[in-house]
Formats: structure tokens, sequence, C-alpha cells
């Protein structure tokens, strides 16, 4: 779901330090930077407490997070599992071994944590909270979740209308997730993971790698057969089989998180209290060009 896929480090003899790994690409700025932009403008800006956006750090990287990862674990492995039975994974092993493979799996996890945190707290923080202030919540969710997949599918090459709409559905779960969980941390910990999982473990293809799975991949595995089992170049989440997965994903949610987060406590507009606590009404000023650098990976 990462809009670009990061490239990896060049080999150990010419390793990099790790924070420029995490916040200077090749071409441009990395998650760490967005992050950081995004903290910038709204609470030295905006004067706005991040907590309006869904980002509580009493519960940062605490249950829901976790929860979150092992959901979003849990999903591309099924979805992995299911292409591997019907011929199109294959895996060998490890590709990295040693102090190498703990290397770049750090590495790994690091920067999936940024670009999870990085594309939530922007679609599903601020333009969600924003919306939703002026629409309702689920219509603010539709809107944001088809500016995702609408980005996806015209910022990078060779995608098509299944990859589109996978990840618009993932967008709109991830919409859900929050109005059960009262903030983003489960959105976190799942974007997180699924990413993590598909391109730096199983080491599935991306469009924004120019369709080829990521250097530095974790295990020595590939991908063949049509593209409606496998997602071809655009990677495992434009299988017509993920569909499957988010539809449980839909389901299992709902029964494990029954009760919606009512308006006066979600977090997405103040725990507890008003929604629209000093400062919030400052957001209205923001414009699109204000965090349109938050969105290019």
């Amino acid at each position: 779901m990462a809009p670009d896929a990061p490239s990896a480090p060049p080999p150990a003899g010419r390793s990099r330090p790790l924070w420029r790994h995490l916040l200077l690409g090749p071409t441009r700025l990395r998650a760490g930077w967005r992050v950081l932009l995004f903290i910038l403008l709204v609470t030295g800006i905006g004067g706005l407490p991040l907590a309006v956006f869904g980002i509580t750090w009493r519960d940062a990287f605490r249950w829901r997070f976790w929860e979150g990862s092992v959901w979003g674990f849990a999903a591309v492995a099924a979805l992995v599992g299911m292409i591997a039975l019907g011929g199109g994974y294959h895996v060998r092993g490890f590709a990295l071994h040693g102090t190498e493979l703990a290397r770049m799996a750090l590495l790994w996890l690091a920067a999936m944590t940024l670009v999870g945190i990085s594309e939530e707290v922007t679609f599903r923080g601020y333009f969600l909270s924003t919306l939703g202030d002026g629409v309702g919540f689920w219509l603010a969710a539709g809107l944001t979740s088809l500016a995702f997949s609408l980005i996806h599918y015209f910022g990078k090459p060779m995608e098509n209308l299944a990859d589109a709409l996978s990840v618009g559905l993932i967008g709109l779960f991830f919409c859900f997730t929050i109005r059960r969980t009262g903030n983003l941390w489960f959105a976190i910990g799942f974007h997180f993971a699924f990413d993590f999982a598909a391109l730096s473990l199983f080491g599935a293809p991306n469009t924004g790698n120019r369709g080829r799975p990521v250097a530095g991949h974790l295990l020595d595995g590939t991908f063949s057969g049509p593209d409606w089992l496998t997602g071809g170049v655009r990677g495992a989440e434009a299988s017509w089989l993920v569909f499957i997965v988010i539809a449980a994903m839909f389901v299992l949610f709902h029964m494990r998180h029954r009760e919606a987060i009512s308006d006066s406590t979600l977090v997405m507009g103040q725990p507890g209290g008003s929604r629209n606590p000093p400062g919030r009404r400052a957001i209205r000023d923001f414009t699109f060009d204000d965090t349109s650098a938050l969105l290019v990976y």
C-alpha cells in the first residue's frame, strides 16, 4: 500500500547510516520526513493537538498497534498462502543470512513503521478528521478511501482496477477500525505489518519499484502465474484473492469490536469533549498544498 516501494540500502560494504535510509531517498524525501513535516504543520503552525487526528501518544505502540500488526501480518500471510496453494508462490528459504539478515530486517521494520504512520496520519488522520467535521464520518471515510485509491491508481505506473479497488477497500477498512477503536493505532499497526510482510518479507513486486520486488527482501521466493492469481507486477494486493481476505477482515473485526465509538468520545474530535477544542478551527485554514509533500514516498 506504500505509494512507492522503499529502496533497499546498498551492499554492506557501502552501507549508509540508518537515519539516511529513513529520511533521504535517492530522489526525494522519505516517510521519516513526512511524519516530521506533519507534526510541524499541525502542532507548530496550526497549534492543534495531535489527538485531534487520532494520534494519542499515551497509546503509541501499545496494545492497539500490536493488535493491528498481527492482523496486517495475518492478512498477507493468508493471501500469500492462497496464492501458493494455487501454484503462484514458491519459497526456497531466506535470501539473506547472518548479520545482513538481521540488519535488513531491522531497517525494513523501521522504514515500514514510518510509512504506516505517514500514510495513516495523512489520509485517516488529517483528511478524515477535517472532512468528518463537515460531512459526517462515513461520507468522509468514503471520500478519503476513494482518494487513497485514486492516488495509488494515477500516481503509480502499471496499476489496474483490482489494485485500485483493493487499496480503496483496505482504506475503508482502516476507517472502520478507527470508528470502532477511537484512534489510529490499530490502522497504523496493520498498515506497517501489511507492507512489511508483502514487500520486505515475501518479496512481492511493486509498481513503485518498476514492477519488481524490492532489493533486500528477506525470503528467497518468487511469484509466477496469471495476474488474477498473483497480482502480476502490481504485487499480491492486486490478486483477485485479496477480496476474500478483505471481506473476512470486515466480518472478523466487526465480531471482535462490536461497539462503535460515539461521537462524544471519538478521539478524532478530542476524547470525551467537544469536537471543536481550542485551535480546532485553524485546521480549516489548511489546504491540500500544505500537506502535499506528505503524500509522495
